[in-house]
């Protein structure tokens, strides 16, 4: 339906997402509750943004915000992410965009 974009798309529909995760990253997740609930879940903070188009106003769900985002930093959602994909999507992302900051899976803790 899209093919004469001539990009490369992704899209998943998030009700059925519960079906084929645990075939593809080994882990059990429960079926969202809404789009926003699935955005809140997408593996790092950059990536948990969704945009629609409502009454003629866009409409952002941002659950982390969008610091990271214009800051150009990676930081893991770890709800349903395991920390060897999160590496795998850091690592290439790294090589397209090397002013990308990429925070730690595992945080240093803070003292005080």
């Amino acid at each position: 339906m899209l093919s004469d974009l001539n990009i490369k798309l992704d899209i998943k529909n998030e009700a059925r997402v519960h079906i084929w995760y645990n075939e593809k990253y080994g882990k059990n997740i429960k079926p969202y509750k809404s789009v926003e609930d699935a955005i809140a879940r997408w593996g790092t903070t950059i990536t948990c943004i969704g945009v629609r188009l409502e009454n003629n106003k866009l409409i952002v769900t941002a659950p982390y915000g969008l610091n990271d985002l214009f800051n150009m930093i990676i930081r893991p959602v770890k709800i349903d992410f395991k920390e060897e994909d999160y590496l795998k999507k850091v690592n290439k992302w790294k090589k397209n965009w090397p002013k990308l900051t990429i925070m730690p899976w595992k945080e240093e803790e803070k003292n005080g």
